[in-house]
């Protein structure tokens, strides 16, 4: 029986999203650094709730003939769930004032998993360590699923 998901919630993630975004974009501001942060990172969730959506339209449909490009999307989705929450949490330490705060610490606590996940997901192509879609189009977690 093929997984069914509820996508309302993601419809709506989308639209308010943009809404806000939109908001944003049309007032004036100076046009400062943390303005274009902002922008980015609030594209890039946008984006990553696009992903969410035709990844989760592409499995429901499993679909055969689409098998390549619901691997394809489904990696691009799953770096997005790695390298936008940890780029932020970056982000946020480059803007604590705190001398306690080592780069090594940066290193081992956050850019050394998400590396070794990323290498993971890259991997994952060939492999189906974390997930796979097989011939009928069907999705499958792998042994390394989390």
């Amino acid at each position: 029986m093929p997984i069914q998901y509820n996508l309302d919630f993601l419809y709506v993630a989308l639209l308010f999203s943009s809404l806000i975004f939109c908001h944003f974009k049309s007032q004036p501001s100076p046009g400062n650094v943390n303005d274009r942060i902002f922008s980015f990172f609030f594209a890039i969730g946008i984006i990553d709730i696009l992903f969410d959506i035709i990844t989760t339209q592409l499995i429901m449909k499993h679909d055969p003939a689409s098998r390549w490009l619901t691997l394809v999307c489904l990696t691009i989705f799953y770096l997005l769930q790695v390298a936008v929450p940890s780029s932020f949490l970056c982000y946020i330490f480059s803007l604590r004032q705190n001398n306690n705060l080592r780069l090594r610490h940066i290193v081992s606590r956050v850019i050394f998993p998400v590396g070794l996940l990323t290498v993971l997901i890259l991997i994952n192509v060939f492999t189906g360590i974390i997930f796979t879609i097989d011939e009928q189009g069907l999705y499958l977690e792998g042994p390394l699923f989390y």
